[in-house]
């Protein structure tokens, strides 16, 4: 309705790309960004060069120390409901599967779990926590890594629903039932989580509001750069809701 152009631009959340992106827009002269930030990018510098522009942007996560009008999901308390669900059906060692430290999503929902599960009063096991990347691959590898450590596991957290569809393989293969032995959570609610060998527990992230309303937030900016009008930058938070499926034994238990 706006009748704009729009181009997208996958960064595939590498720094350098992300950088030469918003060069191209700078140089382009475009009427507004809204970005996916790369959170593993240290140097903030590249939005800086976009409000010296004069370029409206909205972010889809908040950056410590940019100011900047966001969009986000509140990934921490996710997290935190998805664990306390587990825990809620008896779970007791429960292993978190994913990147720990590499941007600002990966350590909301790192300590959602660890608040979740202090909070029981049960123990964030170091050896229940394997560091890992995101794909499919990455799960099967992070399960088996998980496995042959022969700690005692009970339930597992996967950062996103491929890390846990890839963990659902490497369960598979060495006949460990799920959920009955082990329960599964991922989150994102991707197509494939509902169609899974076992269908996937999950937080459903709520994508198409997210890219709503950081659309609004920026059709409103650049009507107000238009008419010369200066705002303070906005703040969203949205909230993931929990999907149960059979891969957590919320259905075969009778909880919910």
């Amino acid at each position: 309705d706006q009748h704009y152009h729009v181009m997208l631009c996958i960064t595939g959340y590498e720094p350098d790309k992300e950088k030469n992106y918003i060069r191209v827009f700078i140089e382009g002269k475009v009427d507004g960004v809204v970005i996916d930030p790369v959170e593993n990018n240290e140097d903030f510098s590249n939005y800086a060069d976009l409000s010296r522009a004069g370029i409206p942007f909205v972010l889809l996560r908040n950056l410590q120390g940019v100011k900047a009008d966001y969009v986000m999901v509140d990934d921490e308390k996710a997290s935190f409901a998805l664990t306390k669900h587990m825990i809620g059906l008896g779970r007791k060692h429960i292993a978190y599967i994913g990147n720990t430290k590499c941007g600002v999503t990966d350590h909301d929902r790192f300590l959602g779990f660890k608040r979740a599960v202090s909070e029981a009063g049960q123990i964030v096991d170091p050896e229940l926590i394997i560091a890992t990347a995101y794909s499919i691959k990455d799960g099967y590898i992070a399960a088996k890594e998980l496995l042959a450590k022969g700690h005692k596991v009970d339930a597992i957290i996967a950062f996103g629903d491929l890390l846990a569809l890839g963990a659902l393989d490497a369960l598979a293969e060495a006949k460990v039932c799920v959920p009955k032995e082990i329960s599964i959570g991922g989150f994102d609610d991707i197509e494939f989580a509902r169609h899974a060998r076992v269908p996937l527990t999950t937080m459903a992230l709520p994508a198409e509001e997210l890219g709503r309303i950081a659309v609004d937030i920026l059709m409103k900016k650049i009507k107000d750069k238009r008419e010369g009008k200066r705002s303070k930058p906005e703040s969203v938070i949205l909230q993931a809701k929990l999907v149960v499926r059979d891969s957590c034994g919320a259905r075969s238990s009778g909880k919910a």
